[in-house]
C-alpha cells in the first residue's frame, strides 16, 4: 500500500507539472482520496505489525476502493487496472479469498462504471452527436 501511496504522490506531481495530460481538478479528486486510502490501511498494518488475519481483508477493501474512485475520475484511462486486486488476491493462494476478491472487484467496477459514465472524465469518441454541416467543436482542457 505504501508503494502505491509513492506511485500516487509521482502521479500526482507527473500531472501537476503537466507531463501526464490530465485534468488537474479530476486528478486531484482521485489522488487525494487514494492518498487516504492508501496510507490509513498502511498505517495500521505497521502499528500492529502485521498481525491479524482481517489486515488483508481491510487492504484488500481499500484498496479496491482506491481503484474503482480511480476507475470512476478517468474512465476510458484505468479500465484495465480493476485487474489489480484479482490479482494480487490469486497471490494467496486461497480460492474463497480470490473469488470473494473477483466478485466485490466485480461489483465495484458496475458501480463505478455507472458513477463514472455522470461524473468522470468523458470519452468524447463514445458519442455520435447529430450535428448540422459546419459545425465546429472545441474542447478546451
Amino acid at each position: 500500500m505504501m508503494n502505491l501511496f509513492w506511485i500516487s504522490v509521482l502521479t500526482w506531481i507527473l500531472t501537476y507539472f503537466n507531463i501526464f495530460k490530465i485534468g488537474l481538478v479530476i486528478m486531484n479528486a482521485v489522488v487525494l482520496r487514494a492518498f487516504i486510502l492508501l496510507v490509513i490501511p498502511a498505517i495500521v498494518c505497521y502499528l500492529i505489525k502485521g498481525k491479524g488475519k482481517w489486515i488483508k481483508h481491510l487492504l484488500f477493501v481499500c484498496f479496491i476502493i482506491t481503484v474503482a474512485m480511480a476507475d470512476v475520475m478517468l474512465k476510458y484511462n484505468v479500465t484495465l487496472f480493476m485487474v489489480l486486486p484479482v490479482i494480487l488476491a490469486a497471490r494467496y493462494y486461497n480460492k474463497c479469498f480470490t473469488l470473494a476478491a473477483a466478485i466485490a472487484t466485480t461489483i465495484i467496477y458496475i458501480f463505478s462504471a455507472l458513477v463514472g459514465i455522470n461524473v468522470g472524465e468523458q470519452d468524447l469518441n463514445i458519442y455520435n452527436p447529430i450535428l448540422p454541416q459546419g459545425t465546429i467543436l472545441s474542447i478546451i482542457n
